[in-house]
């Protein structure tokens, strides 16, 4: 199993103290925006009971996560979810339990796939 991790200064927390996360699909509906953070939508029915306060967004029936894709962890990440989203393959999500990238979507620290 691969593993694609942001480190950061979250670590020094305990792991209880991150979002409870996602497994699935990746719904092939993936946008940039110009400041190089990439939100990753998901199905709101998929949402984990751990997800932190701040991450009120939601479209329809979607929420996301986002990822900056100007580090290089932040591009291995994205690489890795276009790729299971080609291939139909299932991935793992957990988040930081943040929302430090943007106010109302919680930040991805580590995808599986």
């Amino acid at each position: 199993m691969k593993r694609f991790s942001i480190l950061a200064p979250l670590l020094f927390f305990s792991i209880s103290a991150f979002a409870e996360g996602y497994s699935g699909p990746v719904v092939p509906l993936l946008s940039a925006s110009s400041n190089g953070i990439e939100f990753v939508y998901l199905p709101v029915s998929l949402k984990g009971s751990g997800t932190p306060s701040c991450a009120t967004y939601q479209a329809g029936s979607y929420f996301r996560y986002a990822l900056s894709i100007n580090t290089d962890a932040g591009k291995a990440i994205y690489a890795g979810l276009l790729a299971a989203q080609m291939a139909g393959q299932a991935v793992s999500i957990l988040g930081s339990g943040a929302c430090d990238l943007q106010s109302d979507t919680e930040t991805i620290m580590t995808v599986s796939y």
